[in-house]
């Protein structure tokens, strides 16, 4: 697809006139810019049909359009001349300069100085005390609609509260902290087994004796042995 030959010369145009040169607005250069840019609308059927894909591009992603746009490498800068106004005046660095409005049922554009937020005058409508009730109104409504804001609860950690508990084995303390937490020996299957291992005697260690028991035990039998020996001389 190639674009019309007169949107370039017209980018051209609004590249090197006064407003966009110098940034100091006045009646002349802001009428003068507001006459280009409203020359770049199309004039038939088929700038019509390239407009309506190049804004389809853009709304699909403007920063990434803006932004290939503006590499003058790839020269279709004149391009910008079909997206909308807040980009025009990026594009140009007339953001805090001037104001560039767009009426949709005339396809024109207007220019006008930039006003500070702070200075603007309100308009009758948004200074009307009705007016500010009923939008303080609507907002009380919508936060009942919406209800009290809860903020995120947050889960208590297990393993956090038990750093004290020692460690009986090699593997993760948090096995034996979920089983001390619950109470129960038999928590979550087989890792009950390496708590018991560790708490439990085995059978075998429950019936062997004592050292001393052991002991005394074999003196006992030594002694029988003497006596029966004794009584045999």
């Amino acid at each position: 697809m190639s674009l019309p030959q007169r949107l370039y010369e017209l980018y051209r145009e609004v590249a090197g006139c006064a407003l966009v040169q110098t940034h100091q607005p006045t009646p002349e250069n802001m009428l003068a810019f507001q006459d280009l840019l409203n020359k770049s609308w199309p004039i038939d059927e088929a700038e019509t049909y390239q407009r309506n894909l190049v804004r389809g591009m853009y709304n699909s992603r403007q920063r990434g359009f803006v932004d290939y746009v503006s590499v003058s490498r790839n020269r279709v800068g004149a391009l910008i001349l079909w997206t909308e106004s807040k980009s025009i005046a990026r594009y140009f660095g007339l953001n805090g300069v001037v104001h560039i409005s767009w009426d949709e049922d005339k396809h024109t554009y207007a220019v006008s100085s930039y006003i500070p937020r702070e200075m603007r005058v309100p308009t009758a409508s948004s200074a009307d005390p009705a007016n500010t009730a009923a939008r303080n109104t609507n907002s009380a409504a919508s936060n009942q609609r919406r209800g009290p804001q809860r903020g995120r609860l947050s889960k208590p950690r297990t393993n956090g509260s038990n750093r004290g508990v020692p460690r009986n084995n090699g593997y993760n303390n948090g096995y034996n902290n979920d089983a001390q937490e619950h109470g129960s020996s038999t928590f979550r299957g087989n890792r009950s087994y390496l708590q018991a291992a560790n708490t439990q005697p085995t059978s075998t260690q429950a019936e062997q004796p004592a050292p001393a028991q052991l002991a005394s035990s074999q003196a006992t039998d030594h002694l029988d042995i003497v006596r029966r020996w004794s009584d045999t001389e």
